[in-house]
């Protein structure tokens, strides 16, 4: 067995180094990596954020606590209110103004 792995390491070691000279010739790839950003996330609608808020609670909450999230979530969403949308819009605002708006800038 140890016989077999020290016949395969100068195959190894020219494996190796055919990657390393490979990953540093390609310099496009390295610009590539660094000039080239990810697409922003998009903002979910509202209705798609509770109703997943919702599916998400259902299984770890009881009947009762449910009902009560549930009351809670129609009246944050409702146009009565308008508290929801209020805070849709504000969200919207700042992931057009930012890289990544689920974090701090």
């Amino acid at each position: 067995m140890v016989e077999n792995l020290s016949s395969q390491l100068p195959t190894l070691d020219k494996y190796i180094g055919r990657i390393k000279r490979q990953q540093t010739d390609d310099k496009d790839c390295l610009k590539w990596d660094i000039e080239k950003g990810l697409p922003h996330l998009p903002v979910p609608s509202l209705d798609a954020t509770l109703t997943k808020y919702l599916r998400c609670l259902e299984p770890i909450q009881s009947r009762d606590e449910f009902d009560r999230t549930k009351t809670l979530v129609d009246q944050f969403r409702s146009s009565d209110t308008n508290v929801g949308q209020h805070l849709q819009d504000m969200l919207t605002e700042h992931a057009a103004k930012s890289e990544n708006y689920v974090s701090k800038s």
